[in-house]
């Protein structure tokens, strides 16, 4: 049945419902049509709403998907380093730094592995050539950082009450136990200059 037929059907049953409650057929006619009108207006309002609704839906998927593929990089850094990524050297230089970084690491385990800080801090665990932390047996690290910087010429980090955090990824592989030596004249001196408890 096609849709023309099935219109004319219920617009047919709809003028006979009218007339039967006492309309004039022709004035039954009139309102079947309008609403008729009315409804496909109304029908096709509704698909017009549909569509603006799923424009909006898959507008802000493409968005969403474009910023995500292209992130909010700009073009300029994304040459420049996909230029350098693709450099025939980049692995050379990636072995070379990662080389410097593991030596940087080893020679600071080799130097907390040295008994004659004990009595000063305990390092934590840390695998990096970057930074490491040390706990304090018995001085405040603020007050540790303080005094390096001030009477050293050395930051650390104090992280807590008892920790200090040191970045030593700029100091030179054979600067480190120097750097070492510094934290810990400067934790004797410290401890020197506190009270005794009785």
């Amino acid at each position: 049945m096609s849709i023309h037929l099935l219109a004319a059907l219920i617009a047919k049953t709809l003028v006979g419902l009218l007339v039967s409650w006492g309309m004039p057929e022709p004035w039954a006619r009139l309102v079947v049509e309008v609403l008729g009108w009315a409804g496909g207006a109304a029908l096709c309002l509704i698909a017009i709403m549909l569509a603006a609704l799923v424009f909006i839906y898959l507008e802000r998927k493409v968005a969403g998907a474009i910023r995500s593929a292209v992130s909010n990089c700009s073009q300029p850094a994304q040459s420049v380093l996909i230029k350098a990524m693709s450099a025939a050297e980049i692995a050379r230089q990636q072995d070379e730094k990662k080389a410097i970084l593991e030596a940087r690491a080893r020679k600071v385990h080799e130097i907390l592995a040295d008994h004659r800080f004990g009595d000063l801090w305990e390092p934590y665990p840390f695998n990096s050539g970057y930074f490491m932390c040390l706990k304090l047996k018995s001085l405040p690290a603020e007050s540790l950082r303080k005094h390096l910087l001030e009477k050293h010429g050395v930051g650390v980090i104090a992280d807590g009450e008892r920790d200090i955090r040191v970045a030593f990824s700029a100091a030179d592989v054979d600067q480190l136990p120097e750097l070492f030596d510094l934290i810990a004249t400067a934790a004797r001196e410290l401890s020197k200059a506190q009270p005794q408890p009785a």
